[in-house]
């Protein structure tokens, strides 16, 4: 099996295991990577884009449907970026700031983590 095929399987289990543990919580039916911006938004919330997607280590590009789903589940909102017209922050919405709801999302990536802890 090559190295690819390996890792698209490896990441499908993971994927597989997310979502089972996710299952009928809060957070059931997000993504890693929209707990993963979520999670970065808790810590500074009000950022471009740009600055968000180095800080999960993701293209620009491939936030923005993620960005896009958030907003679709009043999680986040594009916000104009006061200093420069051209650019937007993103900024978390009262229904994800719910404190049940980040501790849902905290608390499942620290299950996901120690789930995986061993795979790396």
């Amino acid at each position: 099996m090559s190295v690819y095929a390996e890792l698209e399987k490896r990441l499908r289990q993971i994927e597989k295991r997310v979502a089972e543990l996710t299952k009928d919580t809060a957070v059931s039916g997000y993504s890693m990577r929209q707990l993963l911006l979520l999670q970065q938004l808790y810590f500074h919330d009000g950022q471009s884009p740009k600055t968000l997607a180095a800080a999960v280590n993701q293209a620009p590009t491939s936030l923005t449907p993620l960005i896009d789903s958030l907003e679709i589940h009043s999680l986040t909102t594009r916000l104009p970026d006061a200093n420069d017209r051209r650019s937007v922050k993103i900024v978390l919405t009262r229904s994800a700031k719910d404190p049940a709801f980040r501790m849902a999302v905290l608390d499942t990536l620290t299950i996901i983590e120690d789930e995986f802890k061993g795979w790396l």
